[in-house]
């Protein structure tokens, strides 16, 4: 509950703390993973991201997929990261 007071109602979701820290978060996901050359031995250590920082961002969704989405920007820098998989 506590990731989701940190979503603005009715404000454009790029613009509250939670979306700009998770954003930071997976770039910083992806910088370590283009260093260590995508290897799947790779040792890269990130202090980890609360999986209900990404649940509080689908459930405020965005203006493309409106509330109970993930945000589109939010998901292609997950899938980007390689933290994605297809079931």
């Amino acid at each position: 509950m506590r990731a989701l007071s940190k979503c603005r109602p009715n404000g454009k979701p790029s613009n509250n703390d939670l979306w700009k820290s998770t954003l930071a978060w997976l770039e910083k996901a992806i910088e370590a993973g283009i260093r260590a050359g995508w290897a799947d031995n790779a040792h890269i250590l990130l202090d980890p991201i609360p999986p209900e920082n990404l649940e509080a961002l689908r459930i405020a969704g965005d203006t493309l997929g409106g509330l109970g989405s993930m945000p589109t920007r939010i998901l292609h820098k997950i899938q980007d990261a390689g933290l994605f998989w297809y079931t």
